[in-house]
């Protein structure tokens, strides 16, 4: 079953620019999506309008998902933690709730998560004494306490040093088996496309255009081994290799 059915849509700035051009994808309930291309093709855009947060010039996107802002069922995880530096990581954590009406339950959900990303001995600790990492783990809590139906990433593990992305990498992958909600990673890095995404759509440059989908056959859950084997290495090459096909095509065009 389908949780997101986007058709042709496309995004021109006031400024002239064409962001999107005819983008047309599907997304089913509790996959695993990644969305590759290179930087300024139009994957923040993408992701911001599957959010409710830009409308597109043109298209339509339907689906259970679809409308999951409206029911408070959708978290956003940006490129920074953006977390709220006169609060707490356990505070943090907790607006959503708040801003939902928090109901007796959510001190529970909230240690509860806060436990669940590792930073159960930080709860009453301020950003600023937290490490990016332990920021972004922080900022993963906040985004699912409300345990939404579809959570959207937008390459949230792109300013940490590559040890910090790939544990932060296998914790994401943990939740979501954990909790199944449906999920759209952003990012330009093939190597954390491949490891995360049950499929990956790789993206062409600026006007962006869905120019490849990948399904990637390797089981859950995804062992931190599977980064140094032959296989892992063949399908960054196949991803690298549409990337730059995506590249040629728009120059051509």
């Amino acid at each position: 079953m389908n949780d997101l059915d986007a058709q042709s849509l496309s995004l021109t700035f006031g400024n002239g620019v064409q962001a999107l051009r005819d983008v047309s994808f599907t997304v089913e309930s509790s996959e695993f999506v990644s969305l590759l291309g290179p930087s300024g093709c139009g994957k923040s855009t993408l992701l911001r309008i599957i959010a409710g947060l830009l409308p597109p010039t043109t298209g339509t996107m339907t689906g259970n998902a679809a409308a999951a802002s409206q029911r408070n069922e959708l978290s956003f995880v940006f490129q920074s933690a953006t977390l709220l530096p006169w609060r707490t990581v356990a505070q943090n954590v907790r607006l959503p709730l708040e801003l939902a009406g928090a109901d007796n339950d959510a001190s529970r959900r909230v240690a509860e998560m806060v436990e669940l990303v590792g930073l159960g001995d930080f709860a009453n600790s301020y950003p600023h004494e937290l490490s990016g990492g332990m920021q972004m783990r922080a900022s993963l809590a906040r985004a699912l306490v409300i345990k939404p139906r579809l959570l959207l990433l937008d390459e949230p593990f792109g300013a940490l040093d590559d040890i910090t992305r790939q544990h932060l990498n296998e914790e994401l992958l943990s939740l979501w088996q954990r909790d199944k909600f449906t999920a759209i990673f952003v990012t330009h890095n093939v190597s954390e496309a491949v490891f995360l995404g049950q499929r990956v759509m790789v993206m062409t440059p600026r006007p962006g255009n869905i120019h490849g989908m990948f399904a990637i056959p390797f089981p859950y859950p995804r062992a931190r081994s599977l980064r140094s084997s032959a296989e892992f290495a063949q399908w960054n090459g196949v991803l690298s290799n549409s990337i730059h096909e995506g590249h040629a095509q728009v120059g051509t065009s």
